[in-house]
């Protein structure tokens, strides 16, 4: 933790336990927990609302394994009517944005504490794009939530559970770098986020060279590390394509938590924090050059970190369902003297709601640890 994010804890040492629980009220916050092994047909780690795991000391690269195994894999429904509406719904999107392509993703199942919670172990399987956007979109996804819970004890069952990234920004002056997302994306446009995408199975070898899924030969040994390292440079790729911010300026990903969306959009987001040696104005410059993935998004904004945790900690924040952020495309000068402007609380993607809660955890367990 540097030495401005220290001062950030100690001013968030004096929150009470119920100003933590207003914070999360939204939200359904738990440890990591399983997914698919649950025999209660109303599957208590997965609501019907966004809910988090937060891993609350954090983890290094280094302190990540992940187990990627066909038992984590998604449940199909037997009615084939069900089954086909997925390229239905998936001609659709394609219809209506043309920009949209199908790859192979991840699939989160659950995450697991290891050698008294000084490592996490992350189960997941393979799913991809058009999977996500034909079941948590399609017209049948409502029977296959209740068809999962009914025969597999979990309304996830049948669902995509992509897995996806949310990069918390850190600039050198201890501002949050958050994005707007543009028109041109898939899902939460016009709507405001932070940097953030997907790790490619598609960058592994042993998985590009895959005809099916189940091809996939579970004796790889070296094949944890490899999806480890893919999640944790998707980070570091997903800030350089959609910032514009050079890898050689940024620290090794801390990863945080996990953010749940509330059924039927089942995709899961791992939160991050990620440390840059650029100030906010230098990275705003770099934003307006154009950035490789520009077209994602329309603006680029900045914010003390202080300010954003202590307003999302806040009773009265909570109950007016307001968030404060500066607009960094506006003139530089304003930015110095603070120039703030109100927005919805609804306007912030369910993500990074998400990575927001779950780092006002991590930093209060650094106080109280």
């Amino acid at each position: 933790v540097t030495t401005g994010m220290a001062h950030v804890a100690l001013a968030l040492a004096v929150a009470s336990t119920a100003a933590w629980r207003f914070c999360l009220r939204w939200l359904d916050v738990r440890k990591a927990v399983p997914d698919e092994e649950s025999g209660s047909s109303s599957h208590p780690s997965l609501p019907r609302r966004a809910h988090i795991e937060y891993f609350a000391r954090g983890y290094r690269r280094h302190e990540v394994s992940a187990a990627l195994r066909s038992e984590f894999a998604r449940k199909e429904h037997p009615d084939s009517k069900i089954s086909a509406d997925v390229d239905k719904t998936w001609r659709r999107h394609r219809k209506s944005n043309p920009r949209l392509f199908n790859r192979t993703k991840f699939r989160y199942h659950s995450s697991e504490f290891l050698k008294d919670r000084r490592r996490i172990c992350l189960s997941l399987w393979l799913t991809d794009y058009k999977t996500y956007l034909g079941v948590d979109f399609g017209e049948f996804a409502e029977e296959r939530i209740s068809y999962g819970a009914k025969v597999f004890g979990n309304p996830a069952a049948l669902l995509s559970r992509k897995l996806g990234v949310s990069c918390l920004l850190l600039s050198k002056d201890e501002k949050l770098i958050f994005i707007r997302r543009s028109q041109h994306v898939a899902v939460q446009s016009g709507k405001i986020d932070c940097p953030g995408g997907h790790p490619e199975p598609s960058n592994i070898k042993c998985i590009s060279e895959l005809h099916e899924f189940s091809d996939l030969a579970s004796s790889n040994t070296n094949l944890s590390l490899e999806v480890v390292n893919e999640i944790f440079n998707s980070t570091i790729h997903e800030i350089r394509d959609e910032v514009n911010v050079p890898i050689e300026s940024l620290d090794d990903p801390v990863l945080l938590g996990a953010t749940h969306m509330p059924l039927p959009r089942s995709s899961v987001s791992l939160a991050f924090l990620i440390n840059c040696k650029l100030e906010s104005l230098r990275i705003t410059e770099l934003y307006n050059q154009g950035a490789p993935e520009s077209f994602e998004s329309t603006e680029l904004l900045a914010i003390p970190m202080r300010s954003v945790l202590k307003r999302f900690q806040r009773k009265e924040f909570i109950k007016r369902s307001e968030f404060e952020l500066s607009d960094s495309k506006s003139d530089p000068q304003k930015l110095e003297n603070d120039d703030i402007h109100q927005l919805a609380f609804e306007t912030l993607t369910p993500a990074l709601r998400g990575a927001l809660t779950i780092l006002s955890v991590y930093i209060g367990e650094k106080v109280r640890s």
